[in-house]
């Protein structure tokens, strides 16, 4: 056995001291459980001290979420838009925000099937916009499948030799791969 009446669970990421070893992964959408949405998990988050990585489809912007929890670490989960002219418009806007990283998905140029949202005939809300896209992509997605608007803009054809030498070109913040691949 061994004494662990003085447990330290700190630990580090890219540098920045965080309580535990446990962060807050990227989640679209958290106004769909709270009306405070990702304000409060950025507030819970610092409160903690521990990671908020901020999804792209946040129903908060970026900078409402840095203004909430000003001391909070934070993270930009980013999806590689097609239009790089975009992505490089969310890079910017999150270190404006004083956002430390960018976590990119690579694995993901659509989403998979959800068949409960079928079943249950979801529609995200006509009020619940993603803060961090331009009005006009907010238009257009089709509500009943958010598939059919990802599938059309994220990049499904990032490589390490131009994309991601792009993305480092772009921005100092340190950049964080997410996903599965394969050969």
């Amino acid at each position: 056995m061994r004494d662990v009446s003085n447990v330290d669970t700190t630990t580090e990421i890219l540098g920045h001291k965080i309580s535990m070893p446990i962060g807050i992964a990227p989640m679209a959408m958290h106004k769909l459980a709270h009306p405070d949405g990702e304000l409060a998990t950025a507030r819970g988050a610092a409160a903690n001290d521990t990671l908020m990585i901020l999804s792209t489809y946040s129903t908060y912007s970026m900078e409402d979420v840095a203004k909430a929890a000003p001391n909070g670490l934070r993270f930009l989960q980013l999806y590689v838009h097609k239009d790089r002219t975009a992505a490089n418009d969310l890079i910017k806007r999150a270190e404006a925000a004083g956002y430390q990283g960018l976590v990119v998905t690579v694995d993901r140029p659509k989403l998979g099937r959800r068949i409960a949202d079928a079943k249950n005939k979801f529609k995200r809300p006509s009020d619940m916009k993603m803060q961090n896209l331009k009005e006009e992509k907010n238009k257009n997605e089709d509500r009943g499948t958010f598939n059919k608007g990802m599938t059309g803009t994220v990049d499904s054809s990032l490589n390490w030799a131009t994309d991601i030498a792009w993305l480092r070109e772009t921005t100092k913040l340190p950049i964080i791969l997410k996903g599965n691949s394969n050969a």
